[in-house]
């Protein structure tokens, strides 16, 4: 059986803060780090590089939210998603990405309402079969259910206008106080996109899979050892899978928990914990901590209570 992973001692990046959980994607090779400021709502970022280490923070421009931001990364593009600030577009989803222009430089595309809905949390992303695939929590009088639905990305470019969106569709049956979270799997005969979430009346952790031509598989949920406080969080290097988490919090929204995490294995009927690499890092949280594979290790980072961001290396054990 795999063992947990090798952690690291925490490492603060004593130049930057945030009140929210962070959000994270590998994009050309370098890691992008995104999130609400720790005094403001505008959205920031930094990049880490194999050339010089972390960048300075830098402010997406003309954007705004009350929430943490989400990333996903393709092979030419990032995309930022959020939900909006202001009285007229309140909690709506909005979103952005920097590309490559004409002189080879990097860019911030303007923002773009997506008129696909509304959510007050963090908004889960993942790229799958040419598309952008977006899930959130829904508000007003269907509020805690999980809608999801797609950018194409088949003919869209930053400099076109068009876009091609799906329907937006509520998943039966389900729902969530959180962020429902989406990863991509290929591994064990698998070519699917899994989500995983908090259930709404519940601490379990609960996971469905969608197939090419199929609907979403019926949920099931973890144990009741892998209960959890907050919002789960995916990571995947080389065809393994990572699900990480921040234990019960009470009814108290301050009370720090500790981080949790596991490996997940992902085949077409759905996800199955795999069994003893349940594992707890030392450290706490009142937000969910944020997982992301680079350089042949996992990374989480967290925020503490005082707004200060640490992330710690875990060394991926043998299969």
């Amino acid at each position: 059986m795999p063992s947990p992973l090798n952690w690291s001692s925490p490492t603060q990046l004593s130049a930057f803060g945030s009140s929210n959980q962070l959000a994270l994607a590998v994009f050309r090779k370098d890691l992008y780090m995104a999130w609400r400021g720790a005094n403001d709502n505008h959205i920031w970022y930094a990049i880490w590089s194999d050339q010089g280490g972390w960048s300075d923070q830098n402010q997406i421009p003309g954007v705004g939210t009350d929430n943490a931001p989400a990333l996903v990364a393709t092979d030419d593009v990032l995309f930022v998603f959020w939900s909006g600030v202001g009285t007229a577009h309140y909690n709506e989803i909005y979103y952005t990405c920097l590309y490559e222009a004409a002189d080879k430089k990097l860019y911030w595309h303007e923002q773009t309402n997506s008129q696909k809905g509304r959510t007050d949390d963090a908004i889960g992303l993942a790229a799958w079969r040419n598309s952008v695939w977006v899930a959130w929590r829904s508000l007003g009088t269907h509020g805690n259910n999980i809608i999801f639905t797609n950018l194409s990305l088949e003919s869209w470019s930053p400099n076109v206008g068009q876009t091609s969106w799906s329907p937006s569709v509520t998943i039966p049956g389900e729902g969530t106080t959180g962020q429902p979270v989406l990863v991509t799997a290929s591994a064990n005969n698998a070519n699917c996109l899994c989500m995983a979430w908090r259930g709404p009346n519940t601490e379990f952790i609960y996971t469905s899979v969608l197939t090419e031509g199929n609907g979403w598989t019926p949920s099931n949920h973890f144990t009741s050892e892998y209960k959890a406080g907050t919002s789960p969080t995916w990571a995947t290097s080389n065809g393994r899978y990572w699900l990480a988490w921040t234990a019960t919090l009470g009814s108290n929204r301050e009370i720090m928990g500790k981080m949790c995490y596991t490996e997940v294995n992902i085949n077409n009927s759905g996800c199955i914990m795999t069994a003893k690499t349940y594992g707890e890092y030392g450290a706490l949280t009142c937000n969910s901590p944020s997982l992301v594979a680079f350089r042949g290790y996992i990374y989480m980072f967290w925020v503490d209570d005082h707004k200060r961001i640490y992330y710690a290396v875990g060394t991926i054990p043998n299969q």
